[in-house]
This record gives structure tokens, sequence and C-alpha cells, in this order.
């Protein structure tokens, strides 16, 4: 089957291709080098000449089949990649994205059509779940990415039907669905465990959070042996870090302000965790992202956070990471003089520099407006960033059809770390 064919109903979910989204040539520059690596002493080192990871935005993927939804489709509400694939949640929907060899070219497939909540998936090593967060029983889906495949196989579900879900991670043959629902016993979050075995998934036991809205975000750890999540209680939040193979105790947690483990994610085995609401004394809610640094096989050190450039921008609320890269989105952040341009949202790009987060690019959205939301979701391909913009117009000014843009570098984005770069100050330009 090729990219505009009919439906194909050969699996419970209903998947149909849709034309692929028309690239937009990198005829901007979005966003440049801006902090690689300061010396110890503060003081910016001169390395001009070096060559850098350099983004351009090289696509605008509009949403698929909003007209259809009779409402705001919201595309780009959450995303997951790996590799070269990725899920797209967006109103009642979530979509499959294949990045094609050759030019910077994402096919963009409709896996499934829920009746209400909003798309949530998770993605890794060419495999994938997907359901929808609302507070009704609702099934999850699994399926792979067939090798040479560009759309995924059919689906099979998670036999359980699962009521507030909130988020979902996946490592190895184990999946985990983070749900968000009053219990008759009291608790209100659980993360519910599944074992994969032959394309058979089974339940596998469940971590009960008390009355905190336990599992709202959660990660696995690149090779599997880690699960991170992040729960919200009453005036604070916390996160945990678990072994998989048993992950019904905790190995560390850290609880803090400013509705801190919002987000979550894991770079190796260090992690960080979003607070898009903290305070900082003096200067107001900034938001934040707070970076662990793994220093011994069941202890992290907390870093001094990476903090926000406006106030109430939700700096954090989206955060993504592997190895070298962080991403962190403000998707409720401000512009002109004065702000008159309010929720266009930005998104931050990082590099990790001998164990810390250095300041890489501020990127923008090309057609991002009022109310964008760009930097509501971000995730890390292996070429590229994704951003999604729940809030952009669609094509013939729909308000929230949503889109999602792909910003590529010039040279690869996972390159190693540079020494040298000016800290003073972000570098990028606006549409």
């Amino acid at each position: 089957m090729t990219a505009g064919s009919a439906v194909d109903r050969t699996g419970p979910a209903v998947r149909r291709i849709v034309q692929p989204a028309r690239g937009v040539a990198p005829r901007r520059l979005v966003a440049a080098l801006c902090v690689l690596c300061a010396a110890s002493s503060g003081a910016a080192v001169a390395n001009r000449g070096a060559a850098v990871p350099t983004l351009f935005e090289t696509q605008r993927i509009p949403a698929q089949d909003h007209a259809s939804l009779g409402l705001a489709a919201q595309f780009g509400a959450t995303l997951a990649a790996s590799g070269r694939h990725a899920a797209i949640g967006a109103l009642g929907r979530v979509y499959a994205a294949t990045q094609q060899p050759g030019p910077e070219n994402w096919h963009v497939f409709l896996e499934d059509d829920f009746s209400a909540g909003t798309g949530v998936a998770a993605v890794a090593n060419h495999r994938w779940i997907f359901g929808t967060d609302r507070d009704v029983p609702a099934t999850v889906w699994a399926a792979s990415w067939p090798t040479g495949q560009t759309w995924p196989g059919s689906p099979a579900s998670l036999p359980e039907l699962h009521r507030g879900l909130r988020s979902l991670a996946l490592g190895g043959t184990h999946a985990y669905v983070g749900v968000n629902f009053p219990e008759p016993d009291g608790h209100v979050g659980r993360i519910n465990l599944w074992l994969e075995s032959q394309g058979n998934w089974s339940f596998a036991g469940a971590i009960l959070g008390g009355d905190c809205t336990f599992g709202r975000a959660l990660a696995v750890s690149s090779d599997g042996a880690l699960l991170l999540q992040g729960a919200e209680c009453p005036g604070e939040g916390y996160v945990d870090v678990r072994q998989t193979g048993s992950p019904l105790s905790s190995e560390f947690s850290a609880t803090r302000s400013g509705s801190f483990g919002a987000s979550v994610a894991f770079s190796g085995t260090d992690f960080v965790a979003g607070a898009p609401e903290l305070v900082v004394l003096g200067q107001g809610e900034r938001g934040g992202v707070y970076p662990y640094r793994r220093t011994g096989p069941t202890t992290w050190q907390a870093q001094s956070p990476l903090l926000g450039t406006q106030n109430q921008a939700a700096f954090g609320a989206a955060v993504a990471a592997d190895e070298t890269t962080l991403v962190v989105g403000a998707p409720l952040e401000n512009f002109g003089s004065p702000f008159t341009i309010l929720d266009r949202g930005a998104a931050y790009v990082y590099r990790k520099c001998n164990g810390s987060w250095r300041p890489l690019a501020k990127l923008l959205g090309s057609q991002t407006g009022m109310d964008s939301r760009f930097g509501s979701a971000v995730a890390i391909t292996d070429r590229g960033v994704l951003v999604g913009a729940p809030g952009d117009d669609g094509p013939m000014g729909e308000p929230g059809a949503g889109a999602v843009y792909y910003f590529h570098g010039l040279v690869p984005l996972h390159t190693a770390c540079f020494e040298g770069g000016d800290t003073s100050e972000w570098s990028s330009t606006s549409p």
C-alpha cells in the first residue's frame, strides 16, 4: 500500500494512510548555536570557527484530516519518537509517522480514531503503544514497524481496559501504563505493568501511588533497566526511579514544588524532571527543569535547575532527552513588545557537555502565532527535533487545527560536545 491509498482495515485499529505533508525549504535559520560548554571560570572561550550543530526548520506537518473532526483537532498535543519513527497525538486520534530516507520528509498515517480524549503513545526500538487519555475505560494497543516497512503492522490490544490513561512507556518487552482515576480503595494513581511474549501481552502487576496523581509522566532508560515516573501531590510533586526487573520498590525519589515531575526523561542513566510552575525568589514563576546526575547504583544528585526566560511560560511542561541532547518546551511563552502574541510558545535545546547541560538553541515555528502553544510536546529523533504546536491554525485559518514542526541540523545533532562558545544569550530569529 502506498501513501494516499484507501482505508486498510487489517487490524482492530483503523489505519488510513494520508498524503505526506509537504516539507518547507530551509529558507530561514530558526535557531543557531548560542552556548556550548563555557569555560569553568565562566568566561566565554572564542571558538567561532568550529563546525557546530545548527538547526533549521525543514518541515511543518499540518493537522491530518482535521476538517472531519468538526472541531479543533489539536494535532501535535503529544509526541513520542525513536529513531525515524514517531507518534503524534491529536484530539481523539493517534497518528504514526515515519521519516523517509533522503529528503527530510515525514509520512503520517492515521493509526486509530477514538471517540474522545487526546491520543498518547510511546515509541522505542521499532515498537509502539498507544491509547487515549480519558476518564472512561479505554483500550491500549501495541504494534511494531516491520523492517523496511513505512507503516506499522497491525496492532494487538493489551487485554485490560485502562481508565484515566495519562502516560505510556516502553522498555524491551515491558510496557508501562500510567492511569490517574480515583479507585474505591482510595488510590488515585497507579502504573499497570505489561509483559509481551511472542506478540501477546499479559498483565504483570501494578504499582500503586496513594492519593497522588502517580504515573502522570513516565520514561524508561535507553537500556531498558530503569523506570522513571512523575507524580503530583497536593502542593508538590515528586519523581522516583525503579529497576524495571523489580519495579514494586523505588531506588530513589525526590520531592519539590512547582508542579515538579510534570514531565520526565532519561539521558542515559541520568534524568531530568520538569517543574513548569517553579517560582524563583525575586523573579516570579519562571518554570524550570531539574537535571539529576547518577552518582551511584541507587543514588542521583540534583544539579542547578535550568530556568525559563519568561514568567508563566510553562517552561518544563514538556521535555525530551537522550545521551547528548535535551529539548524543553515553553508553550505559553509570549512575544511582541509589549506582549501582543500570547501563548505562541518556544522550545529550547541543550547539549550535555562534561556532565552539565549547556544552552544550544531556541526554536520557533515559522507559522506559529497567538495560542499556537508551540512546545506543548517535544521529541528527539535520530537526526533532529520534533515540536508540537496544537493550537496552530489550519490551512483555511481553522483555529486549533495544530501542527508539528521538524528541525534538522546541518551538522548531526548528536555530534560530540564542542568546547567554547558564547554563554551570554540565546541566538534565534523570529519569523
